[in-house]
């Protein structure tokens, strides 16, 4: 019996972090949804703890525990690694000089931007007060639980932060970032803009997707850095959501087939 218990406290001890994490994310601001899968896989592990340690003979039981336990260490180092990455490519970067500006969309609060998204824009509007002749493409489209499109929000934000109108154009239809910057891509050419070389702005966190997915998209692109707001639990958080979006953009974000490049 206390072998048993020896061998059920690894994976355990793992299972329950992670439905620790998952309610420090919530209370963190972080989406009910997440929370609830981070909780369900961290039970669903202690379950399958549970079930190998009571049902397998003793040493086929030690042995699954430990790759079990081995694999989860593999995907932490590596995890981390990716944020290491994340956190290098969240300062910005810009060459030459960009003729227009693309400031990436995130959630409306009310008819508002939210603190992320205002960061996004305050950093955006103060560069183009000192390069005045540039283009500002603001991209994102309506959420389903949001009034107006968060390009129309943007432009709003950034005419009172005293862009002028004539040097906004709206993006309106995108719903993500892959979509952020092939609809941005699209429209400027549309317009008769160059896409040679954009400047992107979005939070720290978000900027190393971003250059992947504008890669995706043959855009050659400079980044501008805005600060994500808040307190060091919820700046982690993001930080590590970007994490498993980057996973997730990586293996799944392409161009549709037949899409011009």
């Amino acid at each position: 019996m206390k072998k048993t218990k020896k061998s059920l406290l690894p994976g355990t001890l793992i299972a329950l972090s992670m439905a620790a994490t998952g309610e420090a994310v919530y209370y963190a601001g972080g989406r009910p949804m997440l929370f609830g899968a981070m909780a369900f896989w961290g039970l669903a592990l202690i379950a399958l703890v549970v079930t190998v340690s009571l049902i397998l003979p003793p040493l086929l039981s030690k042995i699954l525990l430990g790759a079990m336990t081995a694999a989860i260490l593999i995907l932490v180092v590596l995890f981390s690694v990716l944020e290491l990455y994340i956190m290098q490519r969240s300062s910005s970067h810009i060459t030459g000089e960009p003729e227009t500006m693309v400031v990436l969309g995130a959630n409306l609060w009310d008819h508002k931007p939210s603190p992320i998204l205002q960061q996004r824009l305050n950093v955006a509007a103060d560069y183009w007060k000192k390069h005045p002749d540039m283009t500002v493409v603001v991209t994102g489209g309506m959420g389903d639980d949001e009034p107006c499109s968060e390009a129309e929000a943007m432009a709003q934000a950034l005419m009172q932060l005293g862009v002028p109108s004539q040097q906004i154009i709206l993006e309106e239809e995108a719903a993500n970032t892959m979509q952020n910057l092939q609809f941005s891509k699209s429209l400027l050419e549309q317009k008769g803009f160059s896409t040679e070389h954009l400047l992107v702005v979005s939070s720290s966190s978000h900027l190393a997707r971003a250059e992947l997915l504008a890669k995706r998209n043959h855009l050659t692109v400079s980044t501008l850095s805005a600060p994500v707001p808040g307190d060091s639990v919820y700046r982690t958080y993001f930080a590590l959501r970007e994490g498993a979006a980057l996973v997730k953009s990586f293996l799944f974000d392409r161009l549709p087939e037949g899409y011009p490049s």
